[in-house]
């Protein structure tokens, strides 16, 4: 196990065994009040019957000082000829008094049924562990349900990467379970397919029963076609919650790029979503109409009295009757803690639309801020399709409320440098306030580790 001068010279690493007799090397500094975590892991592991327990290193940061020193594992391969014991990587914050358990890494080495288990164990013994890290990990396709249910399970987990497992077919929906709480989810070289994007793309999508809060996918260096990215632009349709799209390192196409940017511009409702408006506003009326029969039982009868005055007088009375009524029940609603909730949907196609020439048009995702189709397959079409949805959100977006793309890489395309449209997109972008959006290069992904053949990058033209 190779650890930093600095560390190395800071204190003697205490090493005690487990049931298999491999070692556990707890922290170089005291970790506080989760010094602990070593031996409860070894405990979890032995309740789990896990045969191979792999090395514990806790790993202290300064108020996320030390954290960017962690990027140094995405180039340092655990797997040593001298220590072949696989390791696990848990990171606290030394300022803070508490000493919480912050992250936790495994890479390089295959996790098995049972590790797996009892590090989702580990998760809820040690709920301050809000990013875990599985990457290169040989994970297989049927493990995907018992880490979503674990995830599930880990409510304060806000960051996941599974980076460098080869899940060409796996169900990557469950992953992204509203209930799992996950904000960051990255899927560097797993081999996704279009059939992994549909499985994402569901669970992006609006939902009824809650949506996914998830902030930013990355899914740079996989086998998504214009097919996956047709699904994802669907998502985009109805998701106002996703902020960052990576896709970087694909095999998206003009009709891939053309399908994301109607997304982010005003597009025509098509004939299942206006149906499915239809039948939601039936649903409000209806909740409506029984929550107002609720409200009005217990009421005294009407008198049969009629009001005096002209028609004028009485549709005044009527009128300020209601609003009456109106604020009554408001207060007293609010008096009793209830929610009109049901009463105000919140889906994108009932708050977003208008009618307009016979078709209902929904405004477009203005949420998304950063896409990058980077080394992809878009031509000139895709490219003008990416202009004018940049434009649109220009033309619309209020000068104090800048809403849209902020960040857009498009670097290692089929497009001249000198191409009409990329210069008017760069024009245009460097007027956005004070955010450009530039078409700059991404930075290049980590060396893989693995000995599976690296996917080829498409040739850069121009």
């Amino acid at each position: 196990m190779r650890l930093s001068k600095r560390k190395a010279r800071s204190s003697k690493p205490r090493k005690s065994q487990d049931i298999q007799g491999s070692e556990i090397v707890s922290s170089v500094l005291d970790p506080g009040p989760n010094r602990d975590f070593p031996s409860r892991f070894v405990e979890i592991c032995a309740e789990e019957c896990v045969l191979r327990v792999p090395l514990v290193v806790v790993t202290p940061t300064y108020g996320g000082e030390e954290f960017a020193a962690e990027s140094e594992l995405d180039h340092i391969d655990d797997r040593d000829d001298e220590d072949p014991v696989p390791v696990i990587r848990v990171t606290f914050d030394q300022s803070d008094k508490n000493g919480d358990v912050q992250k936790a890494a495994i890479k390089g080495f295959r996790l098995e049924t049972d590790l797996l288990r009892a590090i989702g164990r580990c998760l809820t013994a040690f709920p301050t562990i809000t990013s875990l890290r599985l990457e290169d990990c040989g994970l297989a396709t049927d493990q995907l349900s018992l880490l979503a249910r674990l995830v599930v399970r880990a409510t304060t987990l806000r960051e996941l990467s599974l980076d460098y497992n080869t899940l060409p077919g796996g169900d990557l929906g469950p992953l992204l379970d509203p209930r799992a709480r996950l904000e960051s989810l990255s899927l560097r070289w797993c081999g996704v397919s279009d059939g992994g994007a549909l499985s994402l793309a569901g669970a992006l999508a609006y939902q009824d029963t809650g949506t996914s809060p998830l902030l930013s996918l990355n899914l740079t260096c996989n086998s998504i076609t214009c097919e996956g990215a047709r699904h994802l632009a669907e998502a985009l349709r109805t998701n106002r919650i996703l902020v960052c799209l990576l896709l970087a390192g694909n095999r998206i196409g003009d009709d891939g790029a053309s399908w994301l940017a109607e997304s982010l511009q005003r597009f025509p409702l098509t004939h299942s979503e206006a149906r499915l408006r239809r039948r939601k506003n039936i649903q409000r009326l209806i909740q409506q109409k029984d929550t107002g029969e609720q409200q009005s039982a217990g009421k005294m009868p009407r008198t049969t009295q009629r009001p005096q005055g002209s028609v004028t007088e009485r549709a005044s009375l009527r009128r300020e009757s209601s609003s009456s009524k109106d604020r009554k029940k408001a207060e007293k609603a609010s008096a009793q803690g209830v929610s009109e909730g049901p009463l105000v949907d919140e889906h994108p196609f009932m708050q977003e639309v208008v009618a307009e020439g016979g078709e209902l048009w929904c405004v477009g995702n203005r949420v998304l801020a950063h896409l990058s189709l980077a080394y992809n397959h878009v031509g000139s079409p895709g490219m003008k399709a990416l202009l004018a949805a940049v434009k649109y959100q220009d033309s619309i977006a209020a000068p104090s409320q800048q809403k849209g793309l902020s960040r857009l890489v498009l670097e290692g395309n089929s497009v001249p440098e000198e191409s009409q449209d990329l210069t008017e997109l760069r024009e245009i972008s460097q007027s956005r306030l004070s955010t450009a959006v530039p078409v700059t290069a991404p930075s290049p992904p980590p060396p893989r580790r693995s000995t599976e053949p690296r996917p080829q990058t498409p040739e850069i033209k121009g």
